[in-house]
């Protein structure tokens, strides 16, 4: 849009869809330097939170007594992150968000709200995730595994990284995904 005074303005009419999930919660970008974490539950509304109706199940009837069961989502908002740039993709663990953008990624605590720490790779990073005490960062057919720091004293994280596939071994890394006690790795 261009205005009389010669300057030109540009819109962003939409933001990239960027998210990720863990458990209950939902962690989506709600600006372009800003990441909400929300916590989903079921059950009664709870001050503070959004409630919604699940129509789904608000037609059932109870077998015992014939009366009609609702369901309701209740949301209750957990952080909002302003984040150091505009992400290109988001994990979420049990404790911490992570964005990324290139070859960069940024961990923040989800109670803490400020960064934790940052760290750079060689190559774009594919994919990141997480559980309550590593991280996987798939870049380039290598999964790259760190300890997150997650006890008092501790600072970002450990530098004593485990890189897969080893020196090596043969086929690339093609997809990644982690539980608490393993590492998935699909190779093409």
């Amino acid at each position: 849009v261009s205005s009389q005074d010669r300057s030109v303005h540009s819109l962003l009419v939409s933001l990239p869809i960027v998210g990720a999930s863990c458990g209950g919660k939902i962690a989506y970008l709600t600006s372009l330097a800003e990441v909400s974490i929300v916590d989903i539950h079921e059950g009664e509304s709870r001050s503070g939170t959004l409630s919604i109706n699940s129509s789904q199940d608000a037609d059932q009837k109870d077998s015992q007594d014939g009366t009609r069961k609702q369901h309701l989502l209740s949301c209750s908002i957990l952080a909002n992150i302003k984040t150091e740039t505009e992400p290109s993709f988001c994990a979420l663990g049990p404790a911490h968000v992570v964005v990324a953008l290139n070859n960069e990624c940024w961990f923040y605590s989800i109670e803490e709200e400020a960064p934790e720490m940052n760290f750079d790779y060689i190559t774009s990073i594919e994919s990141i995730r997480l559980n309550s005490r590593h991280a996987a960062i798939l870049s380039e057919g290598r999964i790259h595994l760190h300890r997150i720091a997650s006890q008092a004293g501790d600072q970002g994280v450990d530098k004593n990284e485990i890189v897969l596939p080893g020196s090596g071994a043969s086929g690339d890394v093609t997809s990644v995904a982690m539980t608490e006690t393993f590492l998935i790795a699909g190779t093409g």
